[in-house]
């Protein structure tokens, strides 16, 4: 295997992957009589994750600043465990009059990718960012404290395996960093309350599988539901009751590998 990964990089040839292989879930649902608020829920994680949770039985509060993309969702959910709310987290006047007064489990799965290195950065993308993915977060669960609380529930925040590894664009890494660094510290202000937190770390995501060299296992790019599900183990009592401050890595081992770093190498042309 090592020397067939070697001949990859070589080569530069792309493998081939596999098909995926999807295996049916429990019959039993992990999740019923609990209330999910799903951030970013009309992306492609988001929309995912609001899928599997109201497949294992809980209702579900979708918000996102897409209101073509929550009517989306809808239309494919078709249930009426699900509603849907604009809502732009880096707004706190729009989360402020946020319809939710009941939380089981947080998830927050919006957030921004700005694609810029420090030689073509500027301030308002290193705003974006930071705002987006980290102060955003930090507002909805500042208003949906009470009732995590009040129901002993569980903050699931989608990070990146770039949260600890570089991705070539720093304030991207910054702001996830930013993110797993707030688990944990909301994971020991809230262990007193029976509050977990914890992070789910994905690594190349994709709709429609492609061949990737960065992932070590299977060769290919991970379908969404493969993030939602790890973010249903952690939601699940029954799974996790004694979890929190953890991040679960779905990546196809592309950590190994250090990022993107090896096959996106800098050069002065960057600039």
């Amino acid at each position: 295997m090592i020397q067939r990964i070697a001949h990859l990089f070589r080569s530069g040839k792309t493998a081939v992957p596999s098909a995926p292989e999807y295996r049916p879930a429990p019959n039993n649902q992990l999740l019923i009589g609990q209330t999910a608020l799903v951030s970013g829920a009309a992306g492609l994680i988001g929309s995912a994750i609001v899928a599997e949770l109201l497949s294992q039985g809980a209702d579900v509060t979708a918000i996102d600043c897409d209101g073509a993309g929550l009517a989306a969702l809808e239309n494919a959910a078709g249930s009426s465990r699900l509603a849907a709310q604009i809502c732009d987290l880096t707004d706190a006047n729009q989360i402020a009059r946020l319809d939710a007064r009941n939380c089981d489990l947080l998830i927050h799965a919006a957030g921004v990718q700005v694609e810029t290195t420090a030689l073509d950065d500027t301030d308002l993308q290193w705003s974006q960012s930071l705002d987006a993915n980290v102060a955003g977060p930090v507002r909805l669960t500042r208003k949906m404290l009470p009732a995590l609380i009040r129901n002993k529930g569980s903050i699931i925040m989608v990070s990146s395996i770039h949260a600890a590894l570089p991705s070539r664009w720093a304030n991207y890494s910054a702001a996830k960093a930013a993110q797993d660094a707030t688990m944990r510290e909301w994971s020991i202000d809230l262990a007193p309350h029976g509050v977990r937190v914890n992070s789910v770390a994905p690594g190349w995501v994709s709709a429609v599988v492609k061949p990737s060299k960065l992932a070590l296992l299977r060769q290919q790019t991970i379908p969404p539901e493969y993030i939602a599900r790890a973010v249903t183990v952690l939601a699940s009592d029954y799974y996790s009751r004694f979890t929190t401050g953890s991040v679960v890595s779905v990546d196809a081992g592309a950590s190994h590998y250090s990022g993107r770093v090896p096959f996106d190498l800098p050069t002065a042309k960057d600039g």
